[in-house]
């Protein structure tokens, strides 16, 4: 991404691996969601990998070494507010970070967080889209992990035309996806049929998009869809909320 971006702000959006290289339509949308109400926001040249899946697996120091050079980083920009698409990064940075190394002094919010205040003050206005039928699927990370539930929900329910049918298991009882916890790494074919539990369940209830707030669901599920041919879209709400802005 070529941006011109000041090299200080009060907001950083912090990218992570999987938007910056598997699933960047994520970061894309977010982008023009900044843009478009006029965040004054920056991004780091030198952002490393949050951590996350290594920290998951049992390998602190190396986490702990990446987690250092992200928050070195992070306070050259002078932001006090930090925002990521990833559930995974939001637990990191919000949770284990302070843990990890030594208190912070900024504020983590996911990009949901954001999004759901820059609707309510009317920075950000939708525009009718055709009807849609879609269920929302809770990451781990920012649902059980950190009770991030009724934020996404919110937001959809505010977009024009699209109505919001919930699967069966939900929130705090929602299934995992499938792809956490470096499960998609060790046994793909597993966490691809965990994904396809939660594809059948939006199905059957006459959803035509699943949307989650996680670049790691999505990918999963998208290639759960792909290997079992199942008809359902999988989407970032932040790529549903940057299609409905105009």
């Amino acid at each position: 991404m070529s941006l011109r971006l000041p090299k200080t702000a009060p907001i950083l959006y912090f990218v992570g691996c999987t938007s910056a290289y598997r699933r960047t339509e994520i970061a894309q949308a977010t982008l023009k969601i900044l843009r478009k109400a006029k965040v004054n926001f920056t991004m780091l040249n030198d952002e490393v990998c949050c951590g996350s899946v290594f920290f998951r697996a049992g390998i602190t120091d190396f986490a702990k070494e990446l987690a250092s050079s992200n928050l070195e980083s992070i306070k050259k920009t002078d932001a006090d507010t930090v925002v990521t698409s990833c559930a995974g990064c939001y637990r990191m940075l919000k949770l284990d970070y302070p843990k990890l190394l030594s208190p912070t002094d900024f504020k983590v919010l996911h990009t949901v967080e954001l999004l759901s205040s820059l609707i309510e003050s009317g920075a950000l206005k939708f525009k009718n889209g055709s009807k849609i039928k879609a269920s929302y699927h809770d990451p781990c990370h920012l649902g059980r992990h950190c009770g991030i539930y009724e934020e996404p929900r919110k937001i959809l329910e505010k977009i024009p035309n699209l109505e919001l049918v919930e699967m069966e298991w939900i929130k705090d009882k929602s299934f995992c996806c499938g792809a956490g916890a470096g499960l998609k790494a060790l046994a793909e074919d597993l966490a691809t049929s965990v994904a396809r539990k939660r594809l059948d369940d939006a199905i059957g209830r006459g959803a035509e998009v699943i949307v989650s707030a996680c670049p790691f669901c999505k990918h999963n599920l998208l290639d759960s869809a792909r290997k079992y041919n199942l008809k359902i879209e999988i989407k970032d709400i932040a790529e549903i909320v940057a299609e409905r802005i105009g």
